[in-house]
Protein backbone atom coordinates (compact mmCIF):
# COMPACT_ATOMS: atom_id res chain seq x y z
CA UNK A 1 0.00 0.00 0.00
CA UNK A 2 1.58 3.19 -0.97
CA UNK A 3 1.84 6.17 1.82
CA UNK A 4 -0.74 8.29 -0.04
CA UNK A 5 -3.36 5.45 0.04
CA UNK A 6 -2.81 5.13 3.78
CA UNK A 7 -3.05 9.08 4.30
CA UNK A 8 -6.30 9.08 2.16
CA UNK A 9 -7.95 6.19 4.65
CA UNK A 10 -6.56 7.60 7.56
CA UNK A 11 -8.50 10.93 6.22
CA UNK A 12 -11.34 9.05 5.40
CA UNK A 13 -11.93 7.61 8.78
CA UNK A 14 -11.18 11.16 10.21
CA UNK A 15 -14.20 12.46 8.33
CA UNK A 16 -16.59 9.57 8.42
CA UNK A 17 -15.81 8.25 11.73
CA UNK A 18 -15.48 11.69 13.22
CA UNK A 19 -15.17 14.65 11.95
CA UNK A 20 -16.98 17.37 13.90
CA UNK A 21 -19.53 15.45 15.69
CA UNK A 22 -19.88 14.81 18.50
CA UNK A 23 -19.27 11.12 19.99
CA UNK A 24 -21.78 10.18 22.50
CA UNK A 25 -18.95 7.22 24.28
CA UNK A 26 -16.98 8.26 27.06
CA UNK A 27 -14.63 7.00 25.20
CA UNK A 28 -14.70 10.51 23.56
CA UNK A 29 -12.54 12.32 25.69
CA UNK A 30 -10.33 15.29 25.62
CA UNK A 31 -7.26 12.21 24.80
CA UNK A 32 -9.07 10.91 21.92
CA UNK A 33 -10.03 14.32 20.46
CA UNK A 34 -6.53 15.05 20.22
CA UNK A 35 -5.24 12.03 18.60
CA UNK A 36 -7.95 12.41 16.26
CA UNK A 37 -6.96 15.69 15.59
CA UNK A 38 -2.64 14.63 15.70
CA UNK A 39 -3.77 11.64 13.07
CA UNK A 40 -5.31 14.47 10.85
CA UNK A 41 -3.15 17.39 10.86
CA UNK A 42 0.03 14.55 10.64
CA UNK A 43 -0.95 12.83 7.42
CA UNK A 44 -1.09 15.91 5.71
CA UNK A 45 2.54 17.21 7.34
CA UNK A 46 3.91 13.81 6.29
CA UNK A 47 2.81 14.07 2.62
CA UNK A 48 4.80 17.13 2.64
CA UNK A 49 7.72 15.82 3.61
CA UNK A 50 7.61 16.46 7.43
CA UNK A 51 8.02 14.06 9.98
CA UNK A 52 6.39 14.06 13.60
CA UNK A 53 7.70 12.99 16.68
CA UNK A 54 5.68 12.68 19.68
CA UNK A 55 7.33 12.87 23.19
CA UNK A 56 6.49 9.98 25.74
CA UNK A 57 5.16 13.37 27.88
CA UNK A 58 4.27 16.59 27.37
CA UNK A 59 6.80 18.45 28.74
CA UNK A 60 7.19 22.45 28.27
CA UNK A 61 4.36 22.46 26.35
CA UNK A 62 5.32 20.56 23.72
CA UNK A 63 2.97 18.26 22.01
CA UNK A 64 4.98 17.20 19.11
CA UNK A 65 8.41 17.66 17.32
CA UNK A 66 7.57 18.37 13.68
CA UNK A 67 10.85 18.21 11.71
CA UNK A 68 11.09 19.95 8.29
CA UNK A 69 12.55 18.74 5.22
CA UNK A 70 14.44 21.69 5.19
CA UNK A 71 16.42 21.13 8.51
CA UNK A 72 14.34 22.85 10.70
CA UNK A 73 12.45 21.63 14.37
CA UNK A 74 9.01 23.13 15.65
CA UNK A 75 8.44 22.46 18.85
CA UNK A 76 4.34 22.21 18.70
CA UNK A 77 0.96 22.19 20.83
CA UNK A 78 -1.92 21.27 19.30
CA UNK A 79 -4.96 22.78 19.70
CA UNK A 80 -8.72 22.08 18.43
CA UNK A 81 -8.75 26.12 17.40
CA UNK A 82 -6.37 29.45 17.81
CA UNK A 83 -5.31 29.23 21.38
CA UNK A 84 -2.71 31.35 23.08
CA UNK A 85 -1.74 31.60 27.25
CA UNK A 86 1.43 33.23 27.93
CA UNK A 87 1.65 32.21 31.32
CA UNK A 88 1.91 28.46 29.68
CA UNK A 89 3.15 29.14 26.17
CA UNK A 90 4.64 32.36 25.74
CA UNK A 91 8.25 33.13 25.15
CA UNK A 92 9.09 29.40 24.89
CA UNK A 93 9.58 28.97 20.86
CA UNK A 94 6.08 26.65 20.59
CA UNK A 95 4.22 26.89 17.84
CA UNK A 96 0.93 26.65 18.03
CA UNK A 97 -1.00 23.47 15.24
CA UNK A 98 -4.65 24.03 14.99
CA UNK A 99 -7.71 23.83 12.53
CA UNK A 100 -9.42 26.16 10.81
CA UNK A 101 -13.37 26.13 10.10
CA UNK A 102 -14.59 22.88 7.91
CA UNK A 103 -14.95 19.25 7.79
CA UNK A 104 -12.13 17.09 9.38
CA UNK A 105 -9.59 16.13 5.95
CA UNK A 106 -10.71 19.09 4.08
CA UNK A 107 -10.33 22.27 6.55
CA UNK A 108 -7.47 24.29 7.04
CA UNK A 109 -4.68 23.41 9.38
CA UNK A 110 -2.17 26.59 10.84
CA UNK A 111 1.67 26.25 12.44
CA UNK A 112 2.03 29.77 14.11
CA UNK A 113 4.49 30.79 16.45
CA UNK A 114 2.53 31.18 19.94
CA UNK A 115 3.69 34.57 20.74
CA UNK A 116 3.19 35.96 17.18
CA UNK A 117 -0.92 34.40 16.93
CA UNK A 118 -0.52 35.94 20.89
CA UNK A 119 -0.32 39.83 19.61
CA UNK A 120 -2.70 38.93 16.90
CA UNK A 121 -5.70 37.73 19.07
CA UNK A 122 -4.57 40.42 22.06
CA UNK A 123 -4.72 43.27 19.09
CA UNK A 124 -8.39 41.85 18.52
CA UNK A 125 -9.82 40.41 21.81
CA UNK A 126 -7.42 42.14 24.32
CA UNK A 127 -9.51 44.99 25.64
CA UNK A 128 -12.34 41.72 26.48
CA UNK A 129 -13.23 41.35 29.67
CA UNK A 130 -11.66 37.22 30.38
CA UNK A 131 -8.55 38.43 28.11
CA UNK A 132 -6.12 39.02 31.60
CA UNK A 133 -7.80 36.58 34.06
CA UNK A 134 -6.99 36.80 37.17
CA UNK A 135 -5.67 33.40 37.57
CA UNK A 136 -4.62 32.78 34.72
CA UNK A 137 -3.26 35.64 33.39
CA UNK A 138 -3.46 36.67 29.61
CA UNK A 139 -5.07 33.95 27.42
CA UNK A 140 -7.73 33.83 24.45
CA UNK A 141 -9.16 31.22 22.49
CA UNK A 142 -11.65 31.18 19.65
CA UNK A 143 -13.01 29.55 16.45
CA UNK A 144 -10.50 30.85 13.30
CA UNK A 145 -12.73 33.37 11.74
CA UNK A 146 -12.94 34.59 8.14
CA UNK A 147 -10.75 37.44 9.51
CA UNK A 148 -8.50 35.57 11.34
CA UNK A 149 -7.99 33.39 8.37
CA UNK A 150 -7.06 35.86 5.96
CA UNK A 151 -4.57 36.97 8.64
CA UNK A 152 -3.18 33.55 9.16
CA UNK A 153 -2.98 32.70 5.41
CA UNK A 154 1.04 32.80 5.18
CA UNK A 155 0.48 30.09 8.04
CA UNK A 156 -1.38 27.45 6.63
CA UNK A 157 0.17 24.25 6.25
CA UNK A 158 -1.10 23.62 3.25
CA UNK A 159 -0.11 26.61 1.86
CA UNK A 160 2.61 25.98 -0.72
CA UNK A 161 5.31 28.92 0.55
CA UNK A 162 5.17 26.99 4.06
CA UNK A 163 8.05 24.99 4.72
CA UNK A 164 9.96 26.21 2.02
CA UNK A 165 13.14 27.95 3.13
CA UNK A 166 16.26 25.95 4.64
CA UNK A 167 18.21 26.40 7.83
CA UNK A 168 22.04 27.08 7.45
CA UNK A 169 24.84 26.44 9.54
CA UNK A 170 26.95 29.84 10.19
CA UNK A 171 29.76 27.85 7.76
CA UNK A 172 27.45 28.40 5.17
CA UNK A 173 26.72 32.01 5.66
CA UNK A 174 27.55 34.33 2.66
CA UNK A 175 28.43 37.82 2.65
CA UNK A 176 25.66 38.88 -0.20
CA UNK A 177 23.59 36.83 1.61
CA UNK A 178 22.93 39.71 4.37
CA UNK A 179 22.92 42.73 1.49
CA UNK A 180 19.06 41.12 0.53
CA UNK A 181 16.52 43.67 1.64
CA UNK A 182 13.40 41.66 3.24
CA UNK A 183 10.73 43.15 1.85
CA UNK A 184 12.22 43.95 -1.60
CA UNK A 185 13.68 40.39 -2.35
CA UNK A 186 10.98 38.67 0.40
CA UNK A 187 11.18 35.44 -2.52
CA UNK A 188 14.62 35.57 -2.16
CA UNK A 189 15.05 35.03 1.06
CA UNK A 190 12.60 33.30 1.42
CA UNK A 191 14.55 30.74 -0.57
CA UNK A 192 17.39 31.35 1.03
CA UNK A 193 16.01 30.96 4.57
CA UNK A 194 18.09 31.46 8.12
CA UNK A 195 20.95 30.86 9.98
CA UNK A 196 21.26 28.39 12.64
CA UNK A 197 21.95 30.66 15.63
CA UNK A 198 19.77 32.88 14.30
CA UNK A 199 21.88 35.73 12.60
CA UNK A 200 19.63 37.75 10.40
CA UNK A 201 20.47 37.05 6.72
CA UNK A 202 18.67 40.45 5.57
CA UNK A 203 17.61 43.61 7.31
Amino acid sequence: MSNLCHFDIIRNVIKNGAGNRKMNSSFAGTKTTEAIHLNEVSSILMQRGYMVYRPEADVGGVDFLLASPYGITYKCQLKSRAFVHWNKYGDKGLHMVFPGKGDAGSREWYLVPHDELFETLKSKHGNAPMWDHPNHGEHWHCPVSKDLAENLERYSIQNAKIGESKQYFNHELKREMFNLDSVADWEKCHAIGHSIDGYAIAT
